[in-house]
């Protein structure tokens, strides 16, 4: 399965993800990804360029749409992040 498809997110606290703290002041979805990959043990040397684009550009999308959602205690953000 392609590492975008595999890639959950959510806006609460998930055990055994990659929990993102803070995230209203933004990030860089492709270095963040490749974070995330290397905390949760994901094996990346046979995704292509363009497949690890894809799944940045949907943690990308999903940060900046939850930034634009929330206009309430915008301060206390939680996304976690995991592969399936």
């Amino acid at each position: 399965m392609e590492l975008s498809k595999r890639l959950k997110l959510a806006t609460r606290e998930v055990e055994g993800a990659h929990i993102m703290h803070h995230v209203e002041c933004g990030c860089a979805a492709y270095d963040t990804l490749c974070l995330i990959c290397s905390e949760l043990n994901i094996d990346i040397s046979n995704t292509s360029d363009q497949e690890f684009s894809r799944c940045a550009k949907k943690l990308g999308d999903y940060l900046r749409n939850l930034q634009r959602s929330v206009t309430v205690n915008r301060s206390n953000i939680i996304v976690s992040a995991w592969f399936v």
